[in-house]
């Protein structure tokens, strides 16, 4: 699809991803396309599971190497992904021309759902509003425009370049606030997985929201690049290849690769994932998940590398055949370099 449209199209696509709630039909068709996108993916990067199934691990650890950009948690950051489009890597090239290309693989890093402390005044709100009954307030609306609209431009990018434009999934992406297999309610400043499960009900029905839940189960959990391995949080333990391929199928790796808190991994879960991904136990290990001051934070002596600022809209660019350096590798998508 993406030798067809040009950059001017895209931006018109993301424009009216953001303009307004997503109509039922909209919704419902993105949704659908997209859950037979990652259904689909080839098996050169995204091998089957023991069910014939896409599996859950991204391998590109023997794919021709471009540039590789991983995007840290959105929570309803859609211009976050605008300004994504519109970065100019230090190559000169801007990365939606790169996507069109084929020249640059994407990787975010999950939660795509929930304002959090930017928001949590509107939380608070909505809450005392939806403990009286009040599921759909303004406040709530607010909120949910913005987690809809980005999701949306999430979909919408994963169809259109579909082999470089990927989206892991994290603790957020559970939008039937379902509790067992990796999945747990979210909850923090408000009963934000609850009253966001209640108010897509209420917008748009049960077969959407079960379709999004469909949509989140295809996400895959892990990437591996010859440089440098991805998952939203820390290993909560050493996985293996087929563990992180297999990972829907065996208990603890889902909830061992989205919920691990800061000190809650085993010591070497990262130097023993990379290991088993990679031969080798020199490559980055870079993910999202807890929230760090600056521009990255480093665990388990420096191997496993966070990046999530809310504050900021930080990206962290791997090049081929380069070590991920993230003193110099972090750069700002809301500035031009």
């Amino acid at each position: 699809m993406a030798e067809c449209i040009t950059s001017t199209d895209v931006f018109q696509l993301i424009k009216e991803c953001c303009s307004s709630f997503p109509e039922t039909y909209k919704l419902a068709s993105t949704v659908a396309d997209t859950i037979l996108v990652l259904a689909g993916e080839s098996e050169l990067y995204r091998p089957r599971n023991e069910l014939g199934n896409a599996g859950a691990l991204l391998d590109f650890s023997q794919a021709e190497e471009m540039p590789l950009i991983v995007v840290p948690d959105l929570h309803g950051r859609y211009d976050f992904l605008e300004n994504l489009l519109r970065f100019v890597l230090p190559s000169g090239a801007a990365v939606v021309d790169l996507l069109l290309e084929k020249k640059v693989r994407v990787v975010c890093l999950g939660d795509g759902m929930h304002a959090e402390s930017r928001a949590r005044e509107r939380w608070v709100r909505a809450y005392f509003k939806y403990i009286e009954g009040e599921i759909d307030s303004k406040e709530m609306r607010a909120e949910m425009r913005e987690n809809l609209a980005t999701m949306m431009c999430v979909m919408s990018l994963k169809q259109l370049f579909p082999e470089n434009f990927h989206f892991l999934k994290g603790n957020h992406e559970n939008i039937m606030n379902r509790m067992g297999d990796g999945d747990y309610p979210f909850c923090k400043f408000a009963e934000e997985s609850t009253m966001t499960h209640d108010f897509m009900i209420k917008e748009y029905g049960e077969t959407i929201v079960s379709a999004m839940g469909e949509f989140e189960d295809s996400l895959p959990l892990a990437a591996v690049f010859p440089n440098c391995v991805l998952s939203h949080a820390e290993p909560a333990r050493s996985f293996s290849r087929d563990e992180l391929i297999n990972a829907r199928l065996i208990e603890g790796v889902v909830g061992g690769l989205t919920w691990t808190a800061n000190g809650d991994a085993e010591e070497g879960s990262v130097e023993g994932t990379v290991k088993n991904l990679l031969g080798r136990a020199d490559a980055a290990y870079i993910g999202g998940h807890r929230v760090v001051n600056g521009q990255f934070a480093l665990r388990q002596g420096g191997t496993y590398i966070q990046i999530h600022n809310p504050n900021c809209q930080n990206v962290a660019v791997v090049m081929p055949k380069c070590a991920f350096n993230p003193e110099s590798d972090i750069f700002s998508v809301e500035e031009t370099i």
